[in-house]
């Protein structure tokens, strides 16, 4: 893991697991679970984060099958997907595959001015989940945000928010 990892991770900055390798093809089962067990191992290693609170994955060029995505969940809460450009649903259809907005260094493009994809969330009660990598290269959608009717939070809340509130039953309850 790069050194700025810890960096980012005690400013308070979710740590996602992505694969040792970058693989952008498909793998077998033996391979992804490899991949996955080894990125994790090496990323608690270079940050003070226990491994059990690793619950998000990126899937390296947004390259995954049905197959995979189950292994994936075995290990994690949610996996964002890459190349889609769309909002996510409030309720995602599939947690390992989420969608989410390239950042500006991949094809394809997102829209140039991120702030109107902040805008088209909060119209539409989506997620509007935003990849960075090396930059911070935002156009200043994080900072706009602030204020909104948006919650801005890493990857991992908002699933562990969305599963619950999405599976929570409430029965015998009194009005008074």
């Amino acid at each position: 893991a790069p050194q700025f990892y810890t960096n980012v991770y005690l400013a308070g900055m979710e740590m996602g697991a992505h694969t040792v390798s970058h693989v952008c093809y498909a793998m077998d089962e033996a391979a992804l679970r490899w991949q996955l067990s080894n990125n994790i191992a090496g990323l608690v290693a270079a940050v003070p984060e226990a491994s059990n609170a690793v619950v998000s994955f990126a899937w390296p060029c947004g390259v995954n099958t049905l197959e995979e995505r189950a292994i994936a969940a075995d290990y994690f809460l949610g996996a964002r997907g890459y190349n889609i450009n769309q909002l996510e649903d409030a309720s995602p259809y599939d947690f390992m595959n989420l969608k989410s907005f390239n950042s500006h260094e991949h094809p394809p493009s997102p829209p140039d001015d991120l702030k109107t994809v902040v805008d088209d969330a909060i119209a539409q009660g989506k997620w509007f989940n935003f990849v960075l990598h090396t930059v911070e290269d935002d156009d200043g959608a994080i900072d706009y945000s602030m204020g909104k009717d948006i919650w801005v939070a890493p990857i991992g809340s908002v699933v562990k928010y969305t599963l619950q509130r999405d599976r929570t039953v409430i029965t015998n309850y009194v009005q008074n």
